[in-house]
């Protein structure tokens, strides 16, 4: 089945179920960990399906490894040099980094070296067939733009976004509700609010956009005490505008 993204016709990266969860399930308490360990992996991950689509109508699906230089890392991923260093040691730490002549390959549980030199058609009847979506959901490459997420996203950002893709991938529409407004608990409420804030449209001031534009809260009637809960609307991540239903019609 193809990916949300897929669907919306936007570029993509998978982002592999598995790590994910791992990572999401650091304590929050735990410093930065939890966020930074994601900064980089999203990266990583993000890298390596660039690399794939720059071949000429085939897919490298056998590419490994891409840079670990520190400066780079820094650059691509708006982190400290010691949060760099820390991340990519925790990462180590759970296996789902791996270091090898100081390259960098993100560990997971697709492989696709099974895949290498099929041609870009052959890849989509694959994905398409569900043979690999159960590992992975789509995460627009949008998402990976430096003044949207070295600049202005944390780590804890793109995990709360993350999930959202995750949701919507599983559900299929672009909008979703959830009973309660604190739906992700692996957050504490404050951070989860200041995520979605980022995250949101936001045109309290003045109508000038404080967040960036790549979903639209929609709190439910607060007036109401057995109403507690909370719709989030997915935007296209390339325009910050509703998604066209009629494109979410094809069978996912």
């Amino acid at each position: 089945m193809k990916g949300f993204f897929q669907v919306c016709g936007r570029d993509w990266f998978p982002m592999y179920r598995r790590p994910f969860h791992l990572i999401k399930s650091i304590k929050e308490g735990n410093g930065k960990a939890r966020g930074t360990c994601y900064k980089l992996y999203r990266y990583v991950c993000s890298e390596h399906a660039r690399r794939w689509n720059d071949q000429k109508g085939r897919y490298d699906y056998s590419y490994k490894f891409l840079s670990g230089r520190l400066n780079i890392l820094q650059e691509k991923t708006g982190l400290s040099k010691v949060g760099v260093m820390s991340a990519k040691s925790k990462l180590m730490d759970m296996k789902l980094l791996r270091v090898e002549d100081g390259q960098l390959q993100a560990v997971h549980d697709v492989d696709f070296s099974t895949l290498a030199g099929i041609d870009g058609a052959a890849a989509e009847n694959i994905e398409s067939a569900g043979l690999l979506s159960n590992s992975y959901f789509s995460v627009p490459k949008v998402s990976m733009v430096e003044n949207i997420f070295c600049e202005k996203w944390s780590g804890t950002t793109a995990l709360v976004y993350d999930s959202l893709c995750e949701e919507v991938n599983r559900r299929g529409t672009s909008i979703v509700r959830f009973d309660k407004v604190h739906f992700l608990p692996q957050f504490s409420r404050n951070t989860l609010k200041t995520a979605l804030k980022t995250l949101d449209m936001d045109a309290a001031t003045g109508g000038q956009e404080t967040g960036t534009g790549f979903i639209q809260v929609r709190n439910d009637d607060a007036t109401a005490k057995s109403i507690r809960g909370i719709t989030i609307e997915m935007l296209d991540p390339g325009t910050s505008q509703p998604i066209d239903p009629a494109a979410l019609s094809v069978t996912h």
